[in-house]
Order: structure tokens, then sequence, then C-alpha cells
């Protein structure tokens, strides 16, 4: 419940903070207090939430269901550009800027309610129980014993986590601000942007589940292989393409086509994420190799490409290559621990 509350304090801070003219600089540092409590709630979840679906899921069925962890993301950003979409229809510019920036935090606030429900009712997975009857979770330290026993798994994961968070920021979170930057040269307006984004989040819920049902079908490495070459190849010509001609037609096509080639990643990394990990260290080790992608890449992504955009347009899409050709370097290594693990892990055959 800790990672809810620290959510839900977040965005009432945001939400609620007090003008600049009200509290001076007292402002900006409680947006930033707000922000930060969100992004450890958000971290801290991921692992959890990855462990569960992968321990709960059939395991026939594991990639494709944990898939629907990115795609219930692809519904948070469908809702929040359809929100965009409303807010940026209704009022103007100065209504933006001076109030009706918070009006998606307070929507949000409506989803902590639901939340808390959803929590108190999961009943804990048959792996975990097993764990705590054989050794007890008071006793244990899994942070100490994932740097000290599994500090090359944790290496290598947070090596495949970049792409994750690089082509998600870069594509998907940062389009909005991308295609209508005037340092871009598309001439999109923020409107113009969240439409596009509405449909490409749309697309991205059903096609991240259905990557991951193609992993449960093909095989976790080859889809891993496909999307890691797609997200390489695509981005850049795609974006050139729009950057020549362009158009609200071509540029709700472009941003549909990178969202689901960030879907064939994003839909199926998590569940391998998870998996190169034992039980005892799973949702540590999954939270920390995601959490150190996204410190060291992600949270860097809109100062890099306001730094980089007025130098080529297409900088959103060469941040996305260059990660994409680390993660299939590191690749033949997260899948060699995979396999070892699975070999060795209980859950490798739970029904």
């Amino acid at each position: 419940m800790l990672t809810v509350s620290l959510m839900a304090l977040g965005t009432f801070i945001i939400g609620f903070a007090p003008p600049f003219w009200a509290i001076g600089f007292g402002a900006p540092v409680l947006l930033l207090v707000g922000r930060l409590f969100q992004g450890f709630s958000a971290g801290g979840e991921i692992g959890g939430a990855t462990s569960y679906l992968v321990e709960k899921a059939p395991a026939a069925r594991r990639a494709g269901l944990t898939g629907w962890l990115q795609g219930s993301m692809g519904v948070a950003n469908a809702l929040s550009a359809l929100i965009g979409v409303v807010i940026t229809s209704t009022f103007s510019d100065s209504q933006l800027t001076a109030w009706a920036w918070r009006i998606p935090f307070f929507v949000g606030l409506l989803i902590v309610p639901v939340a808390v429900y959803i929590r108190k009712r999961l009943d804990e997975t048959e792996e975990f129980l097993n764990l705590r009857e054989q050794i007890g979770v008071h006793k244990r330290s899994p942070i100490r014993e994932l740097f000290r026993q599994y500090s090359r798994q944790l290496a290598v994961a947070a090596l495949m986590a970049i792409l994750w968070q690089v082509s998600v920021y870069s594509l998907v979170i940062y389009a909005i601000t991308y295609y209508s930057s005037k340092d871009a040269k598309f001439g999109f307006t923020s409107n113009d942007a969240f439409w596009a984004s509405l449909a490409g989040n749309v697309c991205m819920i059903f096609a991240c589940v259905y990557a991951g049902r193609l992993a449960d079908r093909f095989g976790t490495g080859r889809t891993l292989t496909w999307s890691t070459w797609a997200l390489i190849v695509v981005p850049i010509p795609a974006l050139a393409v729009l950057h020549a001609a362009p158009s609200m037609p071509l540029l709700v096509a472009v941003h549909i086509l990178l969202c689901l080639a960030v879907s064939g990643y994003s839909g199926v990394i998590p569940s391998a994420l998870a998996r190169v990990f034992p039980a005892q260290v799973r949702s540590t080790g999954t939270s920390f190799s995601y959490n150190i992608a996204a410190i060291f890449f992600a949270g860097l992504t809109p100062a890099l490409m306001t730094w980089a955009v007025p130098i080529t347009a297409l900088a959103t899409g060469i941040y996305v290559a260059l990660a994409g050709v680390i993660a299939l370097v590191t690749l033949p290594m997260f899948m060699k621990m995979v396999a070892t693990q699975e070999a060795t892990s209980t859950f490798a055959d739970h029904t």
C-alpha cells in the first residue's frame, strides 16, 4: 500500500500546490517533491506487479498476460491524451498556463480508491507462499542478496531495460512535446499531438498483449530480437517522412506505427526481466533493473531531447536506435541467464 499512498500524495501535491505568486520558489519545490513521490511509487510498484503477473500466469501464457502491464500503461496514456485533447480544445493558452493544467491531476486522484480496492483483494502467489514458509519473509534481506549474489544478472537486466525506458519515454511519452515543439519544426499544435497520442496509445494497449502472445508462441528471445530490430530500423525513416511532409493524417499514422514498434518490445521485456531472477529477489531485482535504466536514461530524456532536437529533428529516433543496439548486443547473454534461471526455478513448471 505504500506505493499507492506515495502516488496519491504526489498527485495531490502537484494538483493543489499553491501558485508561484503565493509562495514564491516554494511552488516549484512542491511540484518537484510531488513528482518525486510519483516516481518512487511507479518505480517501486513495477517489480511487484511484474513478479505477481509472472508467478500467477500459466507457463504457456506468461508473456501474454504480463503484456497487460505495459498495456495498462497504454490505457493510462490514452486517458491522459484524451484529457489533453479536451482541455486544449476547451481552454485558451492563458487558462492552461494559469490553472487548467491541474485538471489531469484532479482526475488522476479518482483512481486511488480503485487501486486500494484491488490491492486489498489480491491473494499472494503460490511461489511467494512457499518461499515464506521455507525461509520467512521477515528473515530475508533481498537487496543485500541481490547485490551480493545476482549483481551480474542485475547489470544485464538493466542494460535490457534501457531500450524499454528509452523507447517508451522518447516515442510515446515525450511525443506530445516533441511533435508540437518549434525546434522540431513539424508545425503541429499541442491539440494535434494529443490526438495522435490518443490514437497511438489505444493501439498500444492491444499490441503489448499481442506481442506477449507472440513470445509465448515463438519464444521470448526470438520476439525480443524482432522487436529490437524494429526499434532500430523503423523510427528514423518514419520521422523523416513526417518531417518532409507534415500533415495530421500522416502524424497519426506515424505515431501509431511508432507505438506498435514500442509495443513489440515493451510488451515482452517485463516478463523476461522477472524471469532472470529467482523468487527471493525477483521483485527487488526487477525494480532495481528497471529503475537503474530509468534514472540514467529515461529521466534524462526531456533534457537530452531539448538539447538534441534543435540539432536534428530525428533526435528521438536516433536515441532509440542507439538503445536498440545496446539491447541487441546484450540479448544473447540475457536469454542465457533466463534459460539458466528457469532450469533451476520451481516457477518454470507452475501452471
